[in-house]
């Protein structure tokens, strides 16, 4: 600690420490910078992945289920316990959440 106190009283402390600040800022940048870009890369790579996937599966003959399709005595059969005023909560809720 006297180490410190001593460097603080030195004349030139101020411009030291903003030099040496100023050189992690740019290595920590410069790092940054660098990883994100990898990073960046395969954000891009799976994004085209998913749009393919989404291009291909709307214009294939194939066809999921929709959740649409299901109603209520399906969703009952699938959780026989559950109570009926828990079910038309959820299902408002899933239907707030897609716009139905």
């Amino acid at each position: 600690m006297e180490y410190w106190q001593e460097f603080l009283r030195y004349e030139h402390a101020n411009g030291i420490m903003m030099a040496v600040g100023a050189v992690l800022v740019f290595i920590s940048i410069l790092k940054i910078v660098k990883s994100s870009l990898k990073l960046l890369l395969w954000v891009l790579i799976a994004g085209v992945g998913a749009a393919s996937i989404a291009y291909g599966f709307e214009h294939s003959p194939y066809d999921l289920p929709a959740l649409n399709n299901l109603t209520l005595d399906d969703i009952k059969e699938m959780a026989p316990g559950v109570n009926n005023d828990v079910l038309q909560y959820l299902c408002q809720k899933f239907d707030l959440a897609t716009g139905n």
